[in-house]
């Protein structure tokens, strides 16, 4: 998750949205205005994607992550035969 301030929400999300890593971000509500769904070779390109990528960007003044170490269940679009 990702708070920003003050560059409006929709335009950071956009400039994000473009960098190979993402593969998902949304807007939301509430005690954060973004969040991001990323992937990273390891864990050193998990911290330079946090903090010389994401982390330099105007307004972001703060980042929180919380790593899938097991995916339980995932789904997706489902096409009945």
């Amino acid at each position: 998750m990702a708070r920003r301030h003050p560059v409006p929400p929709r335009r950071r999300g956009r400039e994000v949205a473009t960098y190979p890593e993402v593969a998902l971000v949304a807007a939301t509500t509430g005690p954060t205005n973004l969040t991001l769904s990323i992937g990273c070779r390891d864990d050193d390109a998990l911290y330079d994607f946090l903090a010389i990528r994401l982390g330099a960007l105007p307004g972001i003044h703060q980042v929180e992550t919380a790593p899938m170490i097991r995916t339980i269940k995932r789904s997706g679009s489902w096409v009945a035969p």
